[in-house]
């Protein structure tokens, strides 16, 4: 009966685990599919008088952004302590999304580039390959620490917003921006390979729209994995005393 009991509540918690991630992967896909739609412009937004809005412009992306660099800040100086906050190119692709909420490093060091509200940061090397460089993160706060080999994307005029673009390059233009990529045994991305590459400026409100409405999509799939990571965390502790 003890066996039975021990099993039955351990398989409710396994479907439970298991029903999130089924629902953690209906909005992956959900977001996958809604992105191609309104980066295509199949699904467009009205204004909050119903109204559509402007047609969307096309300009080539050095019209839209100058750029600059990281610099310094080596690996070694940074840590999860420190009195300022902290990115490493290589976290651009490891530990970041689209937009960087939560800055996971820190550093007692005063180097690296400070970045400003409305930068978007862009990997300028990799090991692997070009596709793993097509990944842009917008930043939110000022004067976190930048190291080296990342490119910042900084914009020229008013009217951009930067989370928008951190969705829009990283998905729409994924495969468009990693063609940019040079070289074999270490794959550079620089701002002079692709700042001719076309992109498209629709109006900053509907900007603003579809940046607000696919974050949220983003802060449901944290909530989903957030309750999945503490489900298995439950379980594990329940085993350990369950069968100690």
């Amino acid at each position: 009966k003890e066996q039975t009991k021990i099993a039955n509540f351990l398989t409710e918690i396994d479907t439970r685990i298991q029903t999130l991630e089924k629902k953690k992967s209906l909005v992956e896909s959900y977001k996958k599919g809604v992105m191609q739609k309104l980066f295509s412009q199949e699904l467009r937004f009205k204004d909050d008088n119903g109204n559509a809005f402007p047609e969307w412009e096309e300009k080539k992306l050095g019209n839209v952004f100058k750029s600059s660099k990281g610099k310094g800040l080596s690996k070694d100086k940074v840590s999860d302590h420190g009195k300022h906050k902290a990115i490493l190119y290589g976290e651009l692709y490891t530990t970041y999304n689209e937009v960087a909420y939560t800055i996971m490093s820190y550093t007692d060091f005063d180097e690296g580039t400070k970045s400003r509200v409305g930068d978007l940061l862009v990997p300028c090397s990799t090991t692997t390959s070009n596709i793993d460089l097509a990944n842009v993160t917008a930043i939110i706060e000022n004067d976190i620490r930048l190291g080296g080999d990342i490119t910042i994307l900084r914009t020229i005029s008013f009217g951009i917003d930067n989370i928008f673009y951190s969705y829009y390059l990283s998905h729409h233009k994924k495969y468009e921006l990693a063609k940019f990529g040079q070289g074999t045994t270490i794959v550079h991305l620089y701002y002079s390979h692709f700042k001719k590459m076309k992109v498209d400026v629709p109006s900053l409100e509907e900007q603003t729209k579809i940046a607000n409405f696919l974050s949220d999509i983003d802060i449901k799939m944290e909530t989903l994995n957030t309750k999945i990571e503490n489900s298995k965390a439950f379980k594990k502790g329940l085993l350990q005393q369950l069968f100690v």
